[in-house]
C-alpha cells in the first residue's frame, strides 16, 4: 500500500494545474502528493487529443493558462521571443498550442511534479477510518485527502455505432489506424469534428455528417458565467433549475469564427463534403461501412467512420463518481452531478474539480478557467 497526504485522481488539465500550483505557489511539498492517471505524463491525454484533431490554437483566451496569474503566459512568451502575431490569435489573444504547451512544460519542469505521477486508473474509492482508500488495477493508495479531477470522461458513441468498426476521434489508439487515400465519414458538428475533418481531408476524401447546420460561437458556453455576472444568480437557484441552466448556457456543436471561415472555404472548394442528417443504423461488410439516415437514405460505403461526438462526462453512470455515490451514499442530482458544499467538498477530505463540479462552478467548470476558480476555492483548504 502507498500512502500520501493528497491524492489527485486525474492528471489532465485540472489535475496538473492543481499539482503545479499547490507545490509552486501554495507551499505544498511535492513529496506529499500523488497524481494518479492512466497516462504517465502530465496532461498527456489532453496533448494527444489536441494533436489528433489538428488543433493549432486554443478556443479560450491566453488569460486562461496553466499559471494562476492570468498574465503569466503572455509575459513568459514575450520574454522568450514568441511572435505574438503568430502565437496569439485575435480576438482574445487565443494562444497557439505550441506556446501553450511550451509554457506548460516550463511550469512542470520548474516544479518537478512529473515525478509525482503514478500510472493507473482509480477503480474504487472508499473511506477507511480517517483515510481515503483508492484501489487501482495493481495497488491501493491511502490518502488523507482526495481531489477528483477525472476529466471529461469516456468518449461517447451514438447508439447505432458498433465497435470495432466505428472509432471515436478520442480513442487512445486512433492514430494507429490512420491511413491516406481513404473515404472517411466524420460524425459530429462541433469543433473536434471540424478540426479533425480539416486535418484528414488534406490526404483523404472526407464527408462531415452533422445533425445540424454549422453553428458559430466564439466560446463553448456563455462567458457571463466565468464571473459573478451570471454565476451569482445561477448559484441562488434550486438544483433542478441549475441543471436546466447548464444546458441552456452551453453551446454544444459550435465552432469559433476563424474555424468557420476555414471550413466554409474547404466546403466551397470541394475539399470537404458536408451533409446535415441523423444516422439511424450502420452495416459493415467487405466493401466498407454503409450508413442509413433517419430519412432512409444510404451513405457510403466508407473506409472509415470516425465519431466526434463528445464525452460521457465525469458523472456518467459507469464513472468513479457514480460508483462512489452508490457505495458511500453521497448525494447527487438527478443527472448524476455530485451535490457539493460551497468549498467543493463532497465529504470530509474529498473534493471535486472539473465538469463534475458544474452545479457549484457553473457551465465553465470543466474548462481551464474552471481550474482557476476551483484552485482559488481549495487552495487554503488543501494546504
Amino acid at each position: 500500500m502507498v500512502a500520501t497526504r493528497l491524492l489527485i485522481v486525474g492528471g489532465g488539465i485540472h489535475g496538473t494545474f492543481f499539482a503545479r500550483a499547490l507545490t509552486q505557489e501554495a507551499g505544498f511539498a511535492a513529496d506529499d502528493l500523488i497524481v494518479l492517471d492512466p497516462w504517465n505524463k502530465p496532461a498527456q491525454a489532453w496533448r494527444r487529443r489536441c494533436h489528433t484533431v489538428g488543433m493549432t490554437h486554443l478556443r479560450s483566451t491566453s488569460s486562461h493558462n496553466m499559471g494562476t496569474d492570468f498574465r503569466s503566459l503572455r509575459r513568459w512568451a514575450a520574454e522568450r521571443g514568441y511572435d505574438p502575431e503568430v502565437h496569439f490569435r485575435e480576438p482574445y489573444a487565443r494562444p497557439s498550442l505550441e506556446v501553450f504547451h511550451a509554457h506548460l512544460d516550463h511550469l512542470i519542469d520548474t516544479t518537478g511534479i512529473d515525478a509525482r505521477y503514478r500510472t493507473g486508473t482509480a477503480q474504487r474509492l472508499r473511506r477507511n477510518g480517517r483515510s481515503w482508500m483508492v484501489d487501482t488495477e495493481t495497488e491501493t493508495i491511502a490518502a488523507e485527502s482526495v481531489l477528483l479531477a477525472t476529466g471529461p470522461g469516456k468518449p461517447k458513441l451514438p447508439a447505432w455505432a458498433h465497435r470495432p468498426q466505428i472509432r471515436h476521434v478520442y480513442d487512445a489508439d486512433i492514430e494507429d489506424a490512420e491511413a491516406d487515400d481513404r473515404n472517411i465519414a466524420v460524425i459530429g458538428g462541433g469543433i473536434s469534428a471540424w478540426q479533425y475533418a480539416c486535418r484528414r481531408s488534406v490526404r483523404n476524401t472526407v464527408t462531415v455528417l452533422s445533425p445540424h447546420e454549422i453553428r458559430r460561437s466564439m466560446f463553448d458556453s456563455d462567458p457571463g458565467y466565468m464571473g459573478p455576472k451570471k454565476l451569482r444568480g445561477f448559484l441562488q437557484k434550486t438544483v433542478p433549475d441549475r441543471e436546466t441552466e447548464l444546458i441552456d448556457a452551453r453551446r454544444p456543436g459550435s465552432i469559433p469564427p476563424d474555424l468557420e471561415t476555414k471550413v466554409r472555404a474547404r466546403i466551397a472548394d470541394k475539399s470537404l463534403r458536408f451533409l446535415v442528417c441523423n444516422i439511424r443504423s450502420m452495416v459493415s461488410d467487405t466493401s466498407g461501412i454503409t450508413l442509413t439516415t433517419t430519412a432512409s437514405a444510404t451513405l457510403g460505403p466508407f473506409d472509415e467512420v470516425i465519431c466526434a461526438t463528445g464525452f460521457c462526462g465525469q458523472h456518467a453512470a459507469d464513472s468513479l463518481i457514480a460508483s462512489t455515490a452508490v457505495d458511500a451514499g453521497f448525494p447527487c442530482s438527478d443527472s448524476g452531478y455530485p451535490l457539493l458544499q460551497p468549498d467543493l467538498s463532497w465529504s470530509e477530505g474529498l473534493y471535486v474539480s472539473g465538469g463534475a463540479a458544474a452545479l457549484t462552478l457553473g457551465p465553465t467548470a470543466g474548462n481551464i478557467i474552471g481550474a482557476h476558480k476551483a484552485f482559488a476555492m481549495l487552495r487554503d483548504t488543501l494546504t
